[in-house]
């Protein structure tokens, strides 16, 4: 359930470049890059199986899943210098995530 080929492995590693290239260079397209990204990562990672771990500190996928949904609400705050490429304002989730 933590090989490098997990489906969700794989999507951490499409975000993370997601990520440089919104740092590299900030723009609506960037940061709708991102937010696809992330939300592919979370449902990847609620789809993988981690059986025996059901509490926090010893859940891997738990943590992962706790800071995918940081990292989306970092990008959708409207107070966020990402804010003013606009795309935070059309995505599914932003008032739950401004709130």
């Amino acid at each position: 359930s933590y090989a490098e080929c997990q489906p969700w492995r794989i999507a951490l590693r499409v975000l993370g470049r997601a990520l440089v290239r919104l740092v590299i260079q900030p723009d609506a397209v960037n940061l709708q890059r991102c937010l696809s990204a992330v939300d592919q990562a979370i449902k990847r990672v609620q789809e993988a199986d981690e059986p025996f771990a059901s509490h926090f500190d010893t859940s891997v996928l738990r943590r992962v899943k706790s800071y995918l949904h940081f990292i989306r609400s970092s990008l959708l705050d409207p107070q966020s210098p990402l804010a003013a490429y606009g795309v935070a304002r059309t995505v599914s989730g932003v008032v739950h995530a401004a709130a």
